[in-house]
């Protein structure tokens, strides 16, 4: 079993999956764990995943299957499209990895349209407690309603790497054109003939051809963003906006592919925005869902004005940037100016008291929170935070209320499912799972499966879960906790005391580890 390891969504990760989770949005804050601090300082930057992974034993297999990933990735991108199929499907037959690894891959496979291979990646997988709603959403996302033979699958397959990386969008326009008895027979290549045409700047042809592949399989929402953005770029594209008002009412119970639909949004708001600083406003946005934080920053920024109402939304939307950045003072002083114009401003109620809750200031945490909670967009989210910081006042009944409440209304709040999970032993491990199965980049619900299967001796289980989270964020100083306590628990105190050294180094405000090595 086990992909922002992968994944990822972290420097092996993250040079494998263009996106990272983003919304996450960025780490869920916990409550029932006490490694939510500010310091997180990385004392070896210059130091790389693979070697991080030999000096602290990551299992090397899992390595070797992202290195291994990414070579294939490497060789689609550049056109070469047999031979990374060749090899994407040595490594799912033949290198190991665990469910985290074949999620993340099979959700890449369907993106570039290896849709096989995607499938077979979903075929190896073995919890279907975690994986099977992933697996749901990357095919109600991505997958066609005709599925293609071999020959056209990597006939299209090379379409969209010479799309996307090649610069050869036009070539490809022209080309599939003239192929009509595959445009006919399937759904995909209307698709991929309208993403040739759009990269193009040939819209009329995109319109024409999305409105096909809609047609022929109205549930793909891939299709469906596709259609927004092709509107959003025409002579009308306030007629964007009803394509994402359906995709926003549709039930998407998986975190990247809800990023991916909250980003197409704001581009279709930024495309049909007047003036420059809505403009900025919403594509600075849309940024931040692309994980583009730089660019988030420095587009919101430039939306700002001498319209101070409209500034609060501006600095809002920059704490909330700045918080998913851990620039947390920054975060700080762009919430504090926008309640200062705008006091009920959700977004910026919501950083505030996220850094309050973060430094254990939890009455104003509270106070913050329930002025988001004021707000119908935002009441569940606001929920959320309210039980977990219940929790932290020692009312653990008002809490736990609150949390069945949420999830007798939602059943996609990942962080209700971790929270009860912590305060109830005896639903722990079904809670956890329940987290990861609607976002498997849910670094704090890894660290709890580890911390289950720590308490029951089950440590190959333990370090399977550990390797999750250390690919999502390898300087995260909990996972070097949790290592030394594996250790310690086999009697191996020498490695131990390694890895709760480098926890320290990592956080030296650990109390868990100061406590393990006697400090």
């Amino acid at each position: 079993m086990i992909k922002k390891g992968i994944i990822i969504f972290l420097a092996i990760f993250f040079a494998f999956v263009q996106n990272v989770y983003a919304e996450n949005e960025k780490r869920p804050l916990t409550t029932y764990d006490d490694f939510n601090e500010l310091t997180i300082d990385l004392l070896d930057p210059s130091m790389k995943v693979s070697q991080l992974s030999i000096n602290f034993n990551v299992v090397i297999s899992q390595i070797e299957a992202f290195n291994e990933f990414i070579k294939a990735t490497d060789k689609f991108k550049q056109s070469n499209v047999g031979a990374a199929y060749d090899d994407y499907k040595y490594i799912l037959d033949n290198v190991n990895t665990n469910d985290f690894g074949y999620t993340i891959m099979s959700g890449k496979l369907a993106d570039y349209g290896l849709f096989y291979l995607s499938e077979l990646a979903c075929r190896k997988m073995s919890d279907k407690e975690i994986t099977e709603n992933h697996v749901d959403n990357i095919k109600k996302f991505f997958y066609p309603k005709k599925r293609l033979p071999y020959n056209e699958e990597i006939y299209l397959a090379e379409a969209y790497s010479d799309i996307m990386f090649n610069d050869r969008s036009k070539e490809v326009m022209e080309e599939l054109l003239e192929n009509s008895d595959i445009l006919e027979h399937f759904d995909y290549a209307n698709y991929i003939l309208a993403l040739a045409a759009f990269n193009a700047n040939k819209l009329p042809i995109a319109k024409q051809y999305i409105q096909v592949a809609v047609t022929q399989n109205p549930d793909n929402i891939n299709y469906q963003i596709l259609q927004a953005k092709i509107y959003a770029n025409g002579m009308k594209p306030q007629e964007a906006m009803k394509f994402v008002n359906h995709l926003k009412k549709i039930d998407l119970t998986e975190a990247e592919l809800q990023r991916r639909v909250n980003s197409i949004e704001q581009y279709v708001l930024y495309k049909n925005a007047k003036k420059d600083r809505e403009r900025n406003y919403h594509l600075g946005n849309y940024y931040y869902y692309e994980g583009d934080y730089n660019k988030a920053v420095k587009t919101l920024q430039s939306a700002l004005s001498k319209k101070k109402a409209f500034n609060a939304k501006v600095n809002a939307s920059l704490s909330r940037v700045y918080l998913s950045m851990q620039e947390y003072e920054k975060a700080k002083d762009a919430a504090q100016k926008s309640v200062k114009k705008d006091s009920d401003n959700p977004e910026a109620n919501m950083t505030l008291g996220n850094i309050h809750y973060l430094q254990k200031n939890y009455k104003k945490a509270l106070k913050n929170y329930k002025k988001v909670e004021k707000n119908k967009n935002y009441q569940t989210k606001a929920e959320v935070k309210i039980a977990q910081t219940l929790q932290r006042l020692g009312e653990e009944n008002k809490s736990k209320q609150l949390f069945e409440k949420i999830l007798a209304k939602s059943s996609t709040e990942c962080e209700a499912y971790y929270n009860i999970a912590m305060a109830e032993p005896f639903k722990q491990l079904a809670y956890l799972k329940k987290a990861l199965a609607l976002n498997i980049m849910y670094i704090d619900a890894w660290f709890g499966l580890a911390r289950h299967e720590l308490s029951r001796d089950n440590f190959a289980i333990a370090q399977d879960y550990l390797s999750n989270a250390f690919y999502i964020d390898q300087n995260d100083f909990r996972y070097y906790y949790y290592q030394g306590l594996l250790y310690k628990n086999q009697d191996d105190v020498t490695t131990a005391s390694i890895y709760f050294k480098k926890c320290l180094k990592l956080n030296p405000n650990c109390a868990e580890a100061q406590k393990e090595l006697n400090l």
